[in-house]
């Protein structure tokens, strides 16, 4: 991972589902909504897949993984998707795809749209951070679960863990994808407390994943995106 260098924190895959501890911690899973569409569109337009990424899949996959790990049975209790949206005048398709905006209804994540330009997003990570942050200052969370790649998140799983709140990382990372490769951080690598290697996973599941893996796609019927 993380253009051949290996995370000093990386999680091994459970060897068998479940766990026995009865004792619960409440994890929030949080999404950079951009790194989402485009590892969602990866598996379904480039994969042998062929179907988008499943919120309540990886809800799955995170509570799983972060149980085995932290050795306490684990609740994801509060989704949260970031992404920016262009505002209305200026030009080309705004907003959600409405789909996609249903699919996050129905699984529970709360989404929380920003104002971009053509320049690009604007307050994503800034964003992310203040909930996260504000979720675990006000006891809302034990731990935090992260998809994204972007360096610019390190200092927030710093923070985070510094303050006694690990964040563990849904690691995704595709340098071969064409024509948009997803490299990530080793910066944010490091400073998450644990990182679970997804991408490796899902293309070789491990004993212990393999009932979870391919929970982790959505097979429904519709386009299931985002529109920029």
């Amino acid at each position: 991972m993380c253009r051949n260098r290996v995370s000093h924190n990386l999680v091994p895959a459970p060897q068998g589902a479940g766990t026995s501890v009865a004792i619960q911690l409440r994890a929030g899973l949080f999404y950079d909504g951009v790194t989402f569409k485009i590892l969602s569109d990866y598996y379904l337009r480039e994969t042998a897949w062929q179907a988008r990424l499943s919120f309540r899949g990886l809800d799955r996959l995170a509570e799983e993984v972060l149980s085995h790990q932290m050795k306490i049975a684990c609740k994801v209790t509060e989704k949260h998707l970031f992404i920016g949206v262009r505002q209305h005048g200026q030009g080309g398709a705004g907003g959600l795809d409405p789909s996609f905006e249903a699919a996050m209804e129905r699984a529970g994540v709360t989404a929380h749209l920003l104002p971009c330009n053509c320049k690009g997003e604007k307050g994503v990570d800034t964003s992310l951070s203040l909930e996260m942050f504000g979720a675990a200052m006000e006891g809302r969370i034990d731990a935090a679960v992260l998809l994204a790649t972007d360096g610019d998140f390190a200092p927030l799983a710093q923070k985070m863990r510094s303050a006694g709140f690990p964040v563990a990382l849904l690691a995704f990372h595709l340098p071969h994808k064409r024509p948009q490769p997803v490299f990530l951080s080793p910066a944010l690598t490091d400073a998450a407390a644990f990182v679970f290697p997804v991408s490796d996973w899902i293309e070789r599941p491990p004993a212990g994943l393999a009932g979870l893996i391919p929970q982790i796609f959505w097979h429904g019927a519709g386009p299931v995106g985002l529109c920029a």
